[in-house]
């Protein structure tokens, strides 16, 4: 299949449009740019419960060389 000259120049001139297009999208979406806002949120009392509460304890000691090593 051959492509004609005044069609090769219009797919040419697609394909920049094209990547025109994609880099201007890419400088929208960068997400290194994106402006971003703290909120702060508290819980009311009223919203929270508590269902299970549990400890755990993992003795540790100290060993001849002064370094911590699990006792368990």
């Amino acid at each position: 299949m051959e492509i004609r000259t005044g069609d090769r120049e219009d797919l040419e001139e697609m394909e920049r449009e094209c990547e025109e297009a994609i880099a201007a999208l890419m400088e929208q979406m960068d997400p290194t740019k994106e402006k971003l806002e703290v909120i702060h949120l508290s819980p009311l009392k009223k919203s929270c419960s508590v269902k299970t509460v549990g400890v755990v304890w993992m003795p540790y000691r100290v060993d001849p060389e002064l370094q911590l090593e699990s006792a368990w």
